[in-house]
């Protein structure tokens, strides 16, 4: 897969999130119970995020809670003991469930995973958009 595909494609499952479905036993290790500390609003999609380190090595934190991601093209499933991302119910890119360790530290609600080796805050919760309604 190309770099310009991947990057569509990581902004595809950014954008849309992607679903999951509740009867598969991998579920709930993947679609949290509830929103972390801080709430739905928190860092828009990914806010609900998992973190998954695709093929070729590439990271991407995607929603998985929230309820328009029923209508999203993308859907993880576990195909003969491999983790894929399909669209569209074919296979795009291999997926395997990232948790740092840092996920079971006190900063876990508050700082988000950007990528395998660093970590990221924000200093202020403003969304122009948000604030615009769109």
């Amino acid at each position: 897969m190309r770099n310009k595909d991947i990057s569509k494609l990581k902004i595809g499952l950014l954008c849309k999130g992607l679903k999951v479905n509740p009867n598969a036993r991998y579920y709930h290790e993947i679609v949290p119970d509830e929103y972390a500390e801080g709430g739905k609003s928190r860092a828009g999609v990914a806010g609900s995020g998992k973190d998954f380190i695709l093929d070729y090595g590439e990271t991407c934190n995607i929603g998985v809670l929230q309820p328009f991601l029923e209508e999203s093209p993308f859907e993880f499933k576990i195909i003969d003991s491999k983790g894929w991302i399909l669209e569209n119910g074919k296979k795009a890119i291999g997926a395997t469930l990232s948790k740092p360790k840092w996920h079971s530290t006190p900063l876990f609600n508050k700082i988000q995973l950007h990528g395998k080796d660093s970590l990221a805050t924000m200093l202020s919760n403003f969304c122009i958009y948000k604030e615009q309604k769109k």
